[in-house]
């Protein structure tokens, strides 16, 4: 009894030593370990199954115990509901007894998730790691009576939950699903409905990361000039903002421009330091921006950067009163970037002199993970260094904290809400229109007194607003009720014309939406779209409000806008140009 009541006490102790912020130091010291013992470099290079074979028996056991506990009354069933599993991460499910039901499989958010189950007596139980590459989404916990227990015994009581973020629910129809979000179970097994629920937070998916600590970049920074980004920071039609980076040898930089061969004018960057310490092969470059200033409306420029000829290229001010022009809308790239490259080359080709690209978020999967960045910007080299770029942050720009690489890599205008991170929301006018760029995913409430202020002080008659998480979703299981509550109702009071967003991997197009119901016609409300560009593709559920939808497509999207006799076309194109989608506004 002694003896039992000691290894109890000491297997708690374990636990509470193991879990949220000492779990946290338990993955850092572990990481300098291996650091220490192998360098960066190589620890960039071995697989998961070395990384594994490389920890003590003692840090497999925390691994496997320590990220989430609790104390059972009774004995009980636990059931861990994750998404697929493979390859067998985590890999403590087998190892720690569980089994899995192929017969309780959960939709949870449009996706997959299968239920693993094990036997527990009454007292504490450790659970392990979602994984260890932090890229699975974290699991949460169902407990239902032991299977020898009465059928009108109570369910079991669930005390001394660690972390302190982990909540107890009941399984309910469209249960929320996870502690820290609003994804929501559209499927569940009917023999868990009424089930106790413990909600884990799934921001804590990085917590366990020892998969990709260090990363080897393909697109190193060198001497020369690259990943060259034409962005505003002021007026459309008088300025130009052109970042490039190089490698940390070039310590000034300078942009020569002119309208002509003669009258060439030098600016000199400004050059910032980009530290990534997790990019083992280039972990610092530096970063040069300029911001030309005075130019003329509606006149050509080139440019080149520290006098070398291959960067040479051209960009064009916006006009300083209403006239015609075209500029391309694009949803999430995030990964598949070479497809997205050949899509987006398309795209340009059929409307070179397209103003300016929006893309409504996502540009990059893990947007803390330089290595994906330098991808995305190999494939725009010959893109949006001729045309600028007008990015919204979707949500895996926020993957890792906060969107630290995004508004670093992107110099966007500085004239957004005080009540959110500098560059995050922002507007400018072009030729007679306004285009206002949202956060969807903080402060939605905190935005909405500066965007009614955005809509309502303009003197433009075209408007136009863009964001990553729809209003109006595609994939099943997507609810984003306070863009709804605070934004929506604004789109209606000032009307916008056209709401450009990302996030469902899927095309789909509203009819005119006021009031969450269509209405007669565009003049009166707003055409919500959602598309993708990359090679990533969910699901699409129906809905009452889908005017047009497909999946499994990356489409580009040319709109032409004439603010003189107020009239848009738009189109929507598959990466071999076909068109898929079309519709016009005439005011």
């Amino acid at each position: 009894m002694h003896r039992r009541l000691f290894f109890s006490l000491a297997f708690a102790f374990a636990l509470n030593a193991a879990c949220a912020a000492d779990f946290a130091a338990f993955i850092t010291a572990t990481r300098d370990r291996l650091t220490a013992e192998n360098g960066a470099e190589a620890y960039a290079r071995a697989t998961p199954a070395e990384i594994f074979a490389r920890l003590t028996a003692a840090e497999r056991d925390t691994l496997a115990t320590g990220f989430v506990r609790f104390e059972l009354s009774a004995p009980a069933m636990v059931h861990v509901i994750i998404p697929a599993v493979k390859n067998d991460d985590p890999f403590w499910l087998r190892a720690n007894g569980f089994t899995r039901s192929g017969a309780d499989d959960w939709t949870i958010g449009g996706g997959t998730y299968e239920t693993w189950s094990r036997h527990y007596n009454a007292g504490l139980v450790g659970l392990g790691a979602p994984s260890l590459s932090a890229e699975p989404d974290v699991y949460s916990v169902v407990i239902t009576p032991g299977a020898t227990a009465a059928p009108d015994r109570p369910a079991p009581q669930i005390t001394n939950l660690a972390p302190v973020s982990l909540k107890i629910a009941k399984v309910t129809p469209n249960a929320v699903f996870y502690a820290d979000s609003g994804r929501r179970a559209e499927k569940i097994p009917a023999r868990f409905h009424g089930a106790t629920l413990i909600r884990c937070p799934n921001n804590r998916k990085q917590d366990a990361r020892l998969f990709r600590v260090y990363r080897l970049t393909g697109n190193p920074s060198t001497p020369r000039p690259d990943q060259i980004m034409l962005t505003w920071t002021g007026d459309s039609s008088a300025t130009q903002t052109i970042r490039w980076r190089t490698s940390t040898t070039i310590t000034r930089g300078h942009v020569t421009y002119a309208t002509g061969t003669f009258s060439t004018s030098t600016a000199e960057s400004l050059v910032t330091v980009l530290s990534t310490p997790d990019v083992a092969n280039d972990p610092v470059e530096h970063l040069h921006t300029v911001a030309l200033r005075d130019l003329a409306p509606a006149t050509t420029y080139t440019y080149t950067i520290n006098d070398d000829q291959q960067t040479r290229a051209a960009f064009t001010t916006a006009p300083a009163q209403p006239q015609p022009f075209s500029f391309l809308y694009l949803g999430d790239a995030q990964n598949g970037f070479k497809d997205w490259g050949r899509l987006v080359r398309c795209a340009i080709a059929a409307r070179p002199a397209a103003a300016f690209c929006l893309m409504a978020g996502d540009q990059v999967n893990r947007g803390e993970e330089r290595d994906n960045w330098d991808a995305f910007f190999a494939q725009a080299a010959t893109i949006f260094n001729r045309i600028p770029l007008a990015p919204a942050p979707g949500n895996h720009e926020y993957h890792g904290g906060a969107p630290r690489l995004y508004s670093r890599l992107f110099a966007t205008r500085a004239n957004g809400p005080e009540t959110i991170g500098p560059g995050l929301a922002y507007s400018f006018h072009y030729a007679g229109a306004l285009f206002v760029v949202l956060d969807g995913n903080t402060g939605v409430k905190k935005q909405a007194p500066w965007l009614e202020q955005q809509l309502r002080d303009t003197s433009a008659r075209w408007k136009f607003v863009m964001y990553h998480q729809p209003a109006y979703a595609a994939r099943p299981g997507r609810f984003y009720p306070e863009i709804n509550e605070h934004w929506v109702p604004l789109f209606d009071k000032y009307h916008v014309d056209v709401a450009f967003q990302g996030h469902d991997h899927s095309y789909l197009r509203t009819p005119p939406m006021r009031g969450g119901k269509p209405a007669a016609s565009a003049r009166e409300g707003t055409i919500y779209i959602i598309s993708v560009s990359g090679t990533k593709f969910y699901p699409q559920g129906p809905h009452l409000y889908t005017l047009v939808g497909f999946q499994d497509t990356p489409t580009w999207q040319i709109v032409d806008l004439d603010p003189v006799q107020n009239r848009l076309r738009y189109r929507a194109c598959d990466a071999a140009g076909k068109l898929r989608d079309e519709f016009s506004i005439e005011k």
